[in-house]
């Protein structure tokens, strides 16, 4: 398969209760990890990692986006729907993200649509077993829009978007 992007991925081992692999990302002056988790049906940010950062800048960089009622989010180990809590549900699309690529270049993502929830126990357990802890996960939302094949056996995350592919997300590869 050809690729249009290669991510290295970063393998979390938690013994008997598995692997979390991830991927690096970079948004602003900010260096972060994202889960990379195919059994998720939307990529989720955690809230709190947004509430860090100035909200008269964040409104400049990032814009709300309407969340259809009743969004039903399934991904590390749970479900949850929108209307259950106030901290799930809500959405956000943040503008030119960018990843790093096994070569080296950093692959850019126009803007990516994103589910605001609370991670605070899974960044949490990060932390105990001695990890950075994510920001959020990638799910199958956006796997699917970048064509995604997880390669386990070379550590990787291969993208290969199609520009006629439906929800499709524009890309473009600098180097930095």
């Amino acid at each position: 398969m050809r690729a249009s992007a290669a991510l290295p991925l970063l393998r979390c081992s938690f013994g008997v209760e598995g692997l979390h692999v991830l991927v690096q990302f970079f948004w602003q002056h900010i260096r972060g990890l994202l889960i990379v988790d195919s059994g998720a049906t939307h990529s989720i940010l955690d809230s709190n990692f947004l509430y860090n950062y100035k909200m008269k800048r964040l409104n400049a960089l990032a814009e709300p986006v309407e969340a259809p009622h009743g969004l039903h989010l399934i991904g590390l180990g749970s479900s949850v729907k929108s209307e259950d809590h106030d901290a799930h549900g809500d959405r956000i699309c943040l503008k030119q993200m960018r990843f790093k690529c096994l070569d080296q270049q950093l692959y850019t993502v126009a803007r990516i649509e994103w589910t605001l929830s609370t991670l605070d126990s899974v960044r949490e357990a990060y932390r105990a077993a001695g990890y950075e802890a994510p920001c959020g996960l990638l799910g199958s939302d956006w796997l699917q829009a970048q064509s995604a094949l997880i390669d386990y056996a070379e550590g990787l995350l291969l993208l290969r978007p199609k520009a006629d592919q439906k929800g499709a997300i524009k890309t473009l590869a600098v180097k930095r």
